[in-house]
């Protein structure tokens, strides 16, 4: 019995920790081969025109610009915004929608 716990915390540390980790360091050197926004796209009929790019090759804006749109206080905070996260929670509290902080 203690054999089948050990493996199931060695498979749980494998996919918890291990394998983001993984393939967050692979994916800093090898283009993702398809996100799940381009699925959904393509799916909808999309065409899909997928090239990788150097950094130095794109807008200088854009880096900023993505970092904007997934959170625009990120320089404000230390990864984590408490007060959007609170407001969030009171906004599910108090009418059952669910939203990003």
């Amino acid at each position: 019995m203690w054999a089948l716990v050990k493996w199931g915390f060695r498979l749980a540390f494998f996919v918890l920790i291990l394998l983001p980790l993984v393939v967050t360091i692979a994916y800093r050197f090898i283009p993702p081969p398809i996100t799940p926004l381009m699925q959904i796209r393509s799916a909808e009929g999309e065409s899909l025109d997928y090239r990788w790019r150097p950094l130095d090759q794109i807008s200088s804006n854009l880096p900023a610009a993505a970092i904007a749109a997934e959170d625009n206080l990120f320089c404000t905070h230390h990864g984590l915004d408490l007060a959007a996260i609170r407001a969030a929670w009171q906004t599910y509290r108090s009418s059952g929608a669910l939203r990003g902080a």
